[in-house]
């Protein structure tokens, strides 16, 4: 009997914070962004941002510290990055399969001290819910990986937020690794910690403690109460950036009760021993990296 009631508490949570969201986005509290309205980003002087990396433009032997001077003189070999090898998922995998992007930024106040410019992501977050074999993964990509930006060539994974928002690091990460993703939502994890009085988590280091944080977040609603996780969706809402439309969060926020009891495990990309480290990058071999993270996330 116990059982059943938590069930139907789940379910009566899950249709609250549906009310909730819907009411939100409705009245503008939710800061909602289509993919056409995120521009390129332009500096002050009227450089594109993909411009404004100093090592963005450079080749990859250059990036890796081999220009034509020290290339014979380097012992470290050149890094040749092959996107030949990166393979698309399958559609059937994809069916059972919905994955997030979360990406963790400045907050409110950094932003504008800024100048409201777009900085480098800090942490990229996947949060992936497999319905096929009922979990959930939460997979953290450095953020100093070495990716083919679309359209913007090489640089850092987190650069290409800076350059195009989300839609481009969406697009960068399936591009290099093969990963569908359905929506992403930019949280100032500094102000949602402080806000929710996460007060271990005051002086993060958002590259390192940005999973833990997002993942104690959600798990940290008390689901069998709506009215909390609808006060607690309020006070969070106005650090939240996202591309959502009102039917995304209605069919998100009804897996609530369907996920809840579903195995989750944190996954890091790299991992040791994965990656060489050169000049402040990371450098995967991308074919390696996309099988890996699609085995895992696909399971197949």
């Amino acid at each position: 009997m116990k059982k059943v009631l938590r069930i139907l508490a789940v379910v009566l949570a899950a249709l609250a914070l549906l009310a909730a969201g819907l009411y939100l986005y409705m009245s503008g509290r939710t800061n909602y962004v289509s993919d056409n309205q995120v521009q390129r980003q332009e500096d002050g002087n009227g450089q594109k941002a993909d411009d404004v990396g100093k090592l963005d433009k450079l080749s990859v032997g250059e990036q890796a510290g081999l220009t034509e001077e020290t290339e014979t003189e380097s012992e470290e070999p050149p890094f040749v990055y092959d996107l030949t090898k990166v393979k698309q998922p399958a559609e059937a995998a994809l069916a059972d399969c919905y994955t997030m992007l979360i990406i963790c930024g400045d907050s409110v106040e950094e932003q504008h001290e800024n100048g409201d410019l777009r900085k480098d992501a800090e942490g990229i977050i996947l949060m992936t819910i497999n319905h096929r074999i009922k979990e959930m993964f939460f997979t953290t990509l450095h953020a100093d990986l070495y990716v083919e930006i679309p359209d913007a060539g090489e640089g850092r994974l987190g650069h290409a937020y800076a350059v195009g928002g989300g839609p481009l690091l969406t697009e960068t990460i399936r591009t290099n690794y093969g990963i569908d993703i359905g929506n992403y939502a930019m949280i100032s994890l500094r102000d949602v910690a402080r806000e929710l009085e996460m007060e271990e988590f005051e002086d993060m280091d958002i590259s390192r403690d940005g999973l833990d944080v997002v993942e104690k977040l959600i798990y940290s609603l008390n689901y069998d109460n709506p009215l909390q996780v609808a006060a607690a969706l309020n006070r969070i809402l106005a650090y939240v950036t996202h591309n959502m439309t009102v039917q995304d969060i209605a069919e998100l926020t009804l897996q609530i009760p369907v996920v809840l009891p579903y195995y989750s495990e944190k996954l890091r990309i790299p991992q040791d021993g994965e990656y060489v480290e050169r000049d402040g990058y990371l450098l995967a071999e991308p074919g390696e990296m996309s099988r890996m993270l699609q085995e895992k996330l696909y399971a197949g």
